[in-house]
């Protein structure tokens, strides 16, 4: 899915996705603690469910935010916020979770 995000940007704007999405640095927390349940417990679990399973959703919010973008840009926080863009609506990034 990640191949399919930059083939994406790539097509749509000759350039590679730079999102910084809320729900990509939920995953990177999964992915995280997956690996520590893992090599730490020998135990994936539940815990590795959700991890693939939020993956695949924040891989599709990747995928929603390229699509509806007019132009690229950088740390757009969801789909939501990308929708704002194309609408021409002003939101206020994060300060924490974005890098402006």
């Amino acid at each position: 899915m990640e191949f399919l995000c930059y083939a994406i940007s790539f097509i749509r704007f000759s350039k590679e996705t730079c999102t910084h999405a809320f729900l990509s640095k939920i995953w990177g927390l999964f992915l995280f603690s997956s690996f520590v349940s893992i090599i730490g417990f020998g135990y994936g679990g539940i815990l590795l469910q959700l991890t693939i399973y939020w993956g695949i959703i924040s891989q599709l919010d990747v995928i929603l935010i390229i699509l509806l973008l007019p132009k690229w840009q950088n740390d757009i926080p969801s789909s939501y916020h990308a929708n704002l863009i194309r609408k021409g609506i002003p939101f206020k990034k994060s300060k924490l979770l974005n890098d402006e």
